[in-house]
């Protein structure tokens, strides 16, 4: 039933100081306008059941994080906040929440974990009786007595979580993300699994469109003025490029930007 297929809308963003008014508001297909006219779904017509960003400073190592449960254009907070809040990194997400999936504030991503952050656009058919519990087992302590809601997207983000949990601070994520993906296609077998992912630790960036089974949602990247840009949908007309399936993206510390079939 493709009916029951609901998937959200992300972008990550590093490069030069900016506002994430300028990224996330101002553009003309801006997350905000992803949220309520997306224009590369095919399951769904909005991304109304919450919005989460994250976004990096020198203060501290782990992101600051905001996360609601109202659409973003019905958030006036955002609006508000968004010009005075200045960041070389960030990510964000609008949540279009799979059916029978509650909306409430621990199910909207990015999911933290120390410094790192995690967002998903994607799903996992039958996720509960059939993937769930074997994600689950195969966490370590730490990460699952941090699960709090009850989405596919964050028991997926702490499996991915505790593969980069094991790295050397600073050292590339590029394999332990791949390795994780390729876990989780590897007990999805038969079932469909819509695997887009980006995780960032503020200093990497690590994206991959990936599915099993199905067709795995859209994503874009752009390199422009020095920064690196991913979103699921271009949020202008200047300079986007559709990343291919089965693709990993990897954007290291200085904004160098590599892309390679894992």
């Amino acid at each position: 039933m493709l009916r029951a297929l609901i998937m959200c809308r992300l972008a990550a963003y590093s490069g030069p100081p900016r506002s994430l008014h300028s990224l996330w508001l101002a553009p003309p297909h801006s997350l905000e306008v992803q949220s309520y006219a997306p224009r590369e779904m095919t399951t769904a017509r909005l991304n109304a059941d919450g919005f989460g960003m994250v976004w990096y400073t020198d203060a501290e190592p782990a992101p600051a994080r905001y996360r609601t449960v109202l659409p973003l254009w019905a958030d006036e907070n955002v609006r508000a906040m968004a010009r005075h809040l200045v960041t070389g990194c960030a990510l964000a997400n609008v949540r279009s929440a799979t059916v029978g999936m509650p909306v409430q504030l621990s199910n909207v991503s990015p999911f933290v974990d120390g410094r790192w952050a995690f967002t998903h656009n994607g799903f996992v058919r039958d996720f509960s009786a059939t993937l769930a519990r074997r994600v689950r087992e195969s966490l370590d302590d730490a990460r699952y007595a941090a699960i709090e809601g009850n989405t596919d997207s964050e028991l997926i983000g702490a499996f991915v979580m505790t593969r980069l949990a094991a790295l050397t601070p600073g050292s590339d994520p590029t394999d332990a993300v791949g390795g994780a993906l390729e876990a989780l296609s590897s007990m999805a077998g038969a079932q469909l699994a819509l695997l887009n992912v980006v995780v960032t630790d503020g200093a990497w960036i690590v994206a991959m469109r990936h599915a099993v089974n199905g067709e795995a949602p859209t994503l874009y990247r752009r390199e422009r003025a020095g920064a690196v840009e991913l979103a699921s949908e271009p949020l202008d007309d200047d300079g986007w490029e559709a990343v291919a399936k089965g693709a990993i993206v990897t954007v290291s510390p200085h904004r160098q930007l590599s892309c390679r079939t894992f």
